[in-house]
């Protein structure tokens, strides 16, 4: 996927001047949800029965067509503005899916997770935001980390799904009033939320309903 996006930035008389293998960076999160058949490996390819090329070229096209507008609505907007940073903590939003595996940790590993109150808490809690607002007052958006498996739904869901994560993102731009065709170069508000350290960590809260037999 990132060799076709720069394949189509390097074809592209605009991008090609601002952009190259050299300062593109992408960044995924994944969802048992999602489409298959866009993988060079033939494991990745498996359970779609082969490579399917409108799936590969529909996720480059739209990647290309975001860092397009990106770059439109830079040239639009120059002028620089503070990021600012917030963390917290987001409880009762992640657990340890695998509880007896995390106990057989050494204590002195089990001592980093702990909430502001010094109480255990077995996955990282730590939420982090960029809020992205120009001088002005005007929110262009927001890009969040926190690690959370984005599994929540089942696999009786016969649609693409971005899962928990776009779900947030779509939320959010429902709330900031996210106008999908405006054209490019005019702000409209982002929300990105992005993955962190979600190893054990499981969007399934009510786990503890359904623990873990024991061994």
């Amino acid at each position: 996927l990132r060799t076709g996006v720069l394949d189509a930035i390097a074809n592209d008389a605009t991008l090609s001047a601002f952009y190259s293998g050299d300062n593109l960076m992408l960044s995924a999160t994944h969802t048992h949800g999602g489409p298959a058949g866009y993988s060079h490996t033939e494991a990745g390819n498996a359970l779609h029965l082969g490579y399917d090329d409108l799936v590969y070229q529909t996720i480059v096209n739209g990647m290309v067509e975001a860092i397009r507008r990106a770059h439109a609505n830079i040239e639009a907007n120059p002028q620089a503005a503070p990021i600012r940073l917030a963390s917290g903590e987001l409880l009762n939003t992640n657990i340890n899916r695998s509880r007896p595996a995390y106990e057989a940790n050494p204590e002195s590993e089990r001592a980093a997770f702990l909430d502001v109150r010094g109480e255990e808490v077995d996955v990282n809690k730590r939420v982090v935001q960029l809020n992205l607002v120009r001088d002005n007052g005007s929110a262009v958006g927001i890009i969040n980390w926190f690690g959370v498996h984005p599994t929540v739904v089942g696999p009786e869901a016969d649609l693409v799904s971005s899962d928990c994560k776009g779900f947030a993102s779509l939320g959010f731009e429902r709330i900031m009033q996210t106008r999908y065709d405006v054209a490019p170069g005019n702000d409209t508000f982002v929300a990105a939320f992005a993955q962190a350290d979600e190893g054990d960590s499981s969007p399934n809260i009510f786990i503890n309903e359904f623990p873990h037999p024991d061994p």
